[in-house]
């Protein structure tokens, strides 16, 4: 699929989507795609992260362990 059609495809949904919604439907409908996607992308580049650096951790955050400041 090009960018364009991409663009096209988003721009039909968002336009059936919003179709019977007021304003703050529309609002909130939104910015919980937002959420979703800002969170998709922030899974992505974590895992790009992973990948490129060969890790064969699934992309999963490996933690140190907490010590107490002394």
């Amino acid at each position: 699929m090009s960018d364009k059609d991409i663009i096209l495809l988003s721009a039909a949904v968002a336009a059936v989507m919003a179709d019977g919604l007021n304003a703050d439907e529309l609002n909130t409908l939104g910015n919980f795609i937002m959420c979703i996607g800002q969170d998709l992308v922030a899974a992505a580049a974590q895992k790009g992260v992973y990948e490129k650096n060969g890790n064969g951790n699934n992309g999963e955050i490996e933690f140190a362990p907490i010590t107490p400041f002394t």
